[in-house]
Formats: C-alpha cells, structure tokens, sequence
C-alpha cells in the first residue's frame, strides 16, 4: 500500500475547495487523508499534541490567518498552503505561505504542491512511548489474530476466543481487558452482536488517536460491552472504508487499543488483505486460522498458512481450527493428520491443529445469548495452551514517523 500525505485544513464552512479534498480522498483520485479544522485554535491543538500534518492548507476568506499562526505551522515542518478567496484577496507572500492554489484548483495542482511536502503514513508524534513490550496488569499484552475461508465460522470463532479468554476457567485477564478487533468491512460482529449500529468503529478510533493520545475512558465509549466478559470494537461500515485504511492508520489503531486491553483479539481477512493485517501480521502472538474439514477447507488452511509464513508469522506460532468437524475420535484425527501432511512442505515445525466438533449455534445468535460453552471450551483451550507456548511477538508495530 502506498503511502499517503496527511494534510490539514482550516477553511470556512462554506468553502467549496475541502469537499472537493475530501471526495478526492475518498474516491483514492488523491492520496491524501484530510484532517479538517474549523478554527486556528484546532490547528495549534493539532500541533501542539504533536502530530504535525505535512501540509496545511489555509481558506483566504478566513479571518484568522496571521503570521503568527503561519510560523507556528512552519515552524511543527509542515507545508503553509494559501488557497485564493475570490472575493478576498489575501497577502499570502508578505504571511510567509510557502504555495499558494488557485480558489479552484484541480487535482492536478494539489498533488504539485504535496510533492514538495515530507511523504507520512501516519501519525508524526516524536517521542510516542513504545507499547511494543507494554504491561497490562503484570503481563505483557497479547494480540491473537483470527482469520479464516469463507464459510468456516471465522466471526464465531473470534467471539468464542474472546469470550473464552474473559470469562473461561483458562482466564488470561481482567473481564475489562480483552478486546475483540472488527478489522474487516462485513458488519457480521455487529450482527451478531446485536449492537443496534454499525458506529462507532474503528474508523473514529482513528480519527480521535490522530489527534491525541486515548484515555481507557475514551475507548470504552467507542467500544460496546459483551456480558462483561469482553468489549467489541466494530470495524469499518463497508469494505470500502476498511480497505483504504493506511498502513499508518493500521499501526495506529493496533497500538491505542493494545495500550490498554491485556489481551486483543483480532478478526481480520487474513495476510495480505490490507494494511490492518499487516499490522496483526507484524506483531500477534498467535495467529489463528479458522477452516472446516472438507477438500476445499484443507486446501484454504494450507495457502492461508503459507500466506502467513510469507507475512512474517512464524509456523510454531500458528494454529487451525477445523471447524464442524465429526464427533466421531477416529475421524476427526484422520483429519487432522491430512492437513499436518500437507503442511509438512511450508512448515518446517510444525502449525498445530486442532478439531472443532459440530455444535448448534443458530439459537443462541438469534437469540443474542453467550455460544455454547462446549464450542467456547474447544476453541478456547488450544488458544490458551498455544498462546503459553508461542515465540514472543515482535511487538506492536509502531506508527511511520
């Protein structure tokens, strides 16, 4: 993925230039992720915690430009850009404005003037503390990604992890301290979760760590609580928004919520899907692949494995599920044996597998009830017995300064 140029904006209300920023932003026509600002203030805020955009982009209809105001911009390292007000003529020059745009400028003369600016995949806060081997109530935080083939019960199996992990007899930590990670577009957790809402999501946990560093009170009004033995974090409203989220804004995100949760589960579409699995990829302790019994469920577990190992996740810190499998002894360990042969060839030591047998689940998410405690045990176990065993992480990847 690209990186993007992070650029702020004050500009009045009215204005139609920051429309035009924001559709190009949406629509990938510019590679840009906007910060808008309704006020000086907002912009020396923005600065004075420490995340300097590269470029600043100033309305000329605004009654709050003054040198003082561009010194402080210049002065964080970021671009000063003028853009013309045609019923105001503005001394951009004489302010100090490094570039000035048009009142109607194309997307053309924007990406001219951002070459000039220093390239950012996210936030720039110099001396932002390493969460990497951060404590959490004298353990180091976990990450537990969970990925799986279509079908196989992926966003289940996340739940029964999660739930497992904050209420099982295994219990890792504090209730309050496991987090489960929408880190896809599909909206099945907030479906099965019966959350009532697709927001907030991890798109305006970006938006405020941007910003600012978060408080646990912070994300605990953007995060929904679950029989208070997790809380849930829904992901992007759409694949859209889920797949333009930079690799900046991936690390971001994966560090705020690691600071403060002992133990975060995250549901993802697996290694190179997009930059939040990256980022998972990069930095989870174990890495959980959800595929049920049949042909093609074998064959899904044995290229997402690979695909796991390609992204850096080592083989002794990966398990599979096999989900929906017989409750007869002899066939679930014959299937167990087949994808252990066919692992053979990509994993040196070897991806532990473990079987999940069939159990009913229709009635409790229609009904918004805990899973069954049979199918929380079965997938829960090998996670707990794994995650004692694993190889330390690399650490939470850190924010592109």
């Amino acid at each position: 993925m690209s990186p993007t140029y992070e650029v702020a904006a004050l500009c009045h209300p009215r204005a139609g230039w920051p429309l035009e920023l924001a559709r190009w932003a949406t629509t990938g026509s510019a590679p840009v992720r906007l910060l808008s600002c309704v006020s000086a203030d907002e912009v020396r805020s923005l600065l004075a915690a420490g995340h300097a955009p590269c470029a600043v982009l100033i309305d000329g209809s605004s009654s709050q430009v003054d040198e003082q105001l561009l010194g402080g911009i210049k002065g964080s390292g970021a671009l000063v850009v003028g853009v013309e007000c045609e019923q105001k003529p503005t001394p951009w020059e004489s302010l100090g404005a490094d570039r000035v745009l048009p009142a109607h400028f194309a997307v053309t003369d924007l990406l001219d003037v951002l070459t000039e600016a220093p390239r950012s995949d996210g936030n720039t806060r110099p001396g932002d503390p390493a969460v990497a081997s951060g404590e959490h109530g004298g353990r180091r935080n976990r990450i537990i990604g969970v990925c799986g083939s279509p079908g196989a019960g992926t966003t289940v199996t996340s739940m029964a992890i999660a739930s497992h992990l904050g209420a099982g007899p295994e219990r890792m930590t504090g209730a309050a301290s496991v987090l489960l990670l929408e880190a896809t577009g599909r909206g099945h957790h907030g479906l099965y979760h019966d959350t009532g809402d697709v927001i907030p999501s991890t798109a305006d946990v970006i938006e405020k760590a941007r910003s600012r560093d978060l408080h646990p009170d912070d994300l605990r009004t953007m995060t929904f609580d679950v029989r208070g033995e997790y809380r849930l974090c829904l992901g992007a409203p759409g694949p859209v928004e889920s797949n333009h989220v930079s690799d900046g804004d991936a690390r971001l995100l994966l560090q705020t919520v690691t600071r403060h949760h002992g133990t975060t589960v995250v549901d993802h579409d697996g290694a190179g899907s997009g930059a939040l699995a990256a980022a998972v990829a990069e930095a989870a302790d174990l890495w959980v692949t959800v595929t049920t019994a049949g042909m093609k469920g074998l064959h899904d577990a044995a290229r997402m494995v690979l695909e796991a190992i390609s992204a850096g996740v080592a083989p002794q810190n990966q398990l599979v599920l096999l989900n929906m499998t017989s409750r007869r002894g002899a066939s679930r360990l014959g299937i167990q044996r087949d994808l252990s042969r066919l692992l053979e060839p990509v994993a040196e030591v070897g991806v532990r597998v473990s079987a999940v047998p069939s159990v009913r689940m229709e009635p409790a998410l229609r009904d918004g009830l805990a899973l069954p405690r049979r199918f929380r045990t079965a997938v829960g176990e090998p996670v707990v017995s794994l995650l004692e065993a694993s190889t330390p992480a690399r650490g939470t990847p850190q924010p592109d300064r």
